[in-house]
């Protein structure tokens, strides 16, 4: 397992996100990929699904094309060596403590969850979203490892990522590239994939009192703010952001969900739940104002 490069470290810190090239090293990444794709034929990798609130009620909708396993299940780990290994093996977890220590990070299996995916294609992809999106949510860093040989432009499946206001950025989903995020920060979707496209992704809990604290989930934004200028940094850098994302970044988030659902009769009560949400935000009059202003400030657009 590689280490973090100081180069990487503080594009970790700044941007929220760094991406690890030969990672695991070749000869294990293909031994993962390979276990992966076992338990496909072997029909242990099941549908995966997107939560959504509607009406009050958490509601669950298939993603198509798109199959998972967790590694937490016995049934799951019976099966493959490799995998088994890096799922109770402490390493990772050291390592990103050792490396930062401000984020906090728990050791153990119950603080962590490793899932492994097999995308089948045809357009399977996920919309946006954040990998923490509140309480009781205790996930800090986002571990994603692509397990993809001779991945080519025009496959897709790539990594989005959408820093708050900033350029998006698309990485690529190539051979053990491991991509770090924070999972309360980084705002993301997987493109529509036209190959099969394999992947790992482990999310790593911090401790109690350093993940979605009050300053976190409740968005305070003082008047005494001397420009608009200190208040973008200040959410760029906040994971209070999110109260805000869906309002100013209303069309990509009803797109990529037409992305990922596709032409399934599902993509309806999402697109309410989303459009619901915006209302909602829109309803109060100050934050209204303030997502107008943010969405006229982004680097996209």
């Amino acid at each position: 397992m590689k280490g973090v490069e100081e180069e990487k470290v503080g594009e970790m810190r700044e941007r929220g996100f760094c991406v690890i090239d030969e990672f695991m090293g070749r000869e294990r990444a293909r031994r993962m990929r390979d276990e992966i794709s076992m338990l496909k034929e072997m029909g242990k990798l099941t549908p995966n699904k997107v939560q959504f609130s509607l009406n009050g009620r958490i509601e669950h909708f298939t993603k198509p094309n798109i199959y998972e396993a967790d590694m937490h299940d016995p049934s799951i780990r019976e099966h493959v060596t490799e995998l088994t290994e890096l799922f109770f093996s402490d390493e990772m977890v050291q390592l990103l403590q050792e490396t930062f220590p401000e984020l906090h990070l728990k050791l153990g299996t119950r603080a962590r969850t490793l899932k492994l995916q097999m995308n089948a294609g045809q357009g399977g992809c996920f919309p946006l979203h954040y990998d923490n999106p509140g309480r009781p949510n205790m996930r800090k860093v986002t571990c994603l490892l692509y397990l993809n040989e001779g991945w080519k432009e025009g496959d897709g499946g790539e990594l989005e990522l959408v820093p708050f206001l900033g350029k998006p950025v698309v990485i690529e989903p190539i051979m053990d590239r491991m991509v770090l995020f924070r999972s309360d920060l980084l705002l993301h979707r997987v493109l529509p994939n036209k190959e099969a496209r394999y992947c790992l992704t482990i999310w790593i809990d911090a401790e109690e009192g350093h993940v979605n604290r009050d300053e976190d989930v409740m968005l305070k934004i003082s008047r005494k703010e001397e420009s608009i200028e200190s208040v973008v940094e200040q959410l760029r850098r906040s994971p209070s952001q999110r109260a805000l994302s869906r309002a100013i970044y209303d069309q990509e988030y009803k797109q990529s969900i037409l992305d990922c659902m596709q032409t399934s009769e599902e993509v309806k009560p999402m697109i309410a739940a989303h459009e619901l949400h915006v209302a909602a935000t829109h309803a109060n009059a100050t934050l209204s104002s303030l997502v107008r202003l943010l969405a006229s400030l982004r680097e996209d657009v």
